[in-house]
């Protein structure tokens, strides 16, 4: 892809689209245009959050369109690609995404306050999100390993893990890269490091080594 596409940045749950503010600003300073997309992460289903994101797919003019997501956005993001392919989305960037499903999502679950927290998304933890790598779609996902987060207060997630997210729950098959960093699952959102990768999977379709 010889020119930066346009970026939209999803953001995960509970939060809004001001979470991605960093990632934004690093990658407009690289020459990218972006837009963080903000949708009710907690109070819609996941087929209505896809809807809603391929609704503001469709109002984007530019010819090349990245994806990066955080966290459930990610799944946001893979589920509206299976519902309806979009040409113009060549390359997806997930940042500790749970594609896979989610431990701790299903341990907060099991509690009152946990699925106050949690919302309409409980059903795609208790279920699995049964996500698919899209055909014609180069998917990179980054995991992290430094074990700082809200899951570590509700579940013992055995494997490596970002604090939220266990790195096995990042990987699906037909991924085109998948790179484990040592970032906490929020503070991804705010590395240099994260930053330097996700933009140069944008560029190239693969991660820097």
């Amino acid at each position: 892809m010889s020119a930066a596409p346009r970026v939209i940045l999803i953001h995960g749950l509970r939060v809004n689209r001001l979470v991605m503010l960093y990632l934004a600003r690093y990658l407009q300073r690289h020459g990218y245009e972006t837009d963080s997309w903000g949708y009710p992460s907690y109070s819609a289903e996941l087929d209505h959050c896809a809807a809603l994101l391929g609704q503001r797919l469709k109002t984007e003019r530019a010819g090349h369109i990245g994806l990066v997501a955080h966290s459930y956005g990610g799944v946001v993001a893979l589920a509206q690609l299976a519902r309806s392919a979009d040409a113009r989305v060549k390359r997806v960037v997930l940042l500790g995404s749970p594609i896979a499903g989610s431990h701790a999502g299903i341990a907060v679950a099991r509690h009152a306050p946990g699925r106050w927290f949690i919302g309409a998304t409980r059903r795609v933890w208790e279920e699995g999100p049964g996500l698919r790598i899209p055909e014609g779609v180069q998917v990179g996902s980054i995991a992290g390993t430094s074990r700082l987060g809200l899951g570590r207060f509700v579940t013992r997630i055995v494997h490596d893990n970002d604090g939220v997210v266990a790195v096995n729950e990042t990987k699906l098959p037909g991924l085109t890269d998948h790179l484990v960093m040592p970032v906490a699952h929020s503070v991804m959102l705010a590395s240099p490091a994260v930053a330097k990768q996700t933009d140069y999977f944008l560029r190239h379709g693969c991660f820097a080594r």
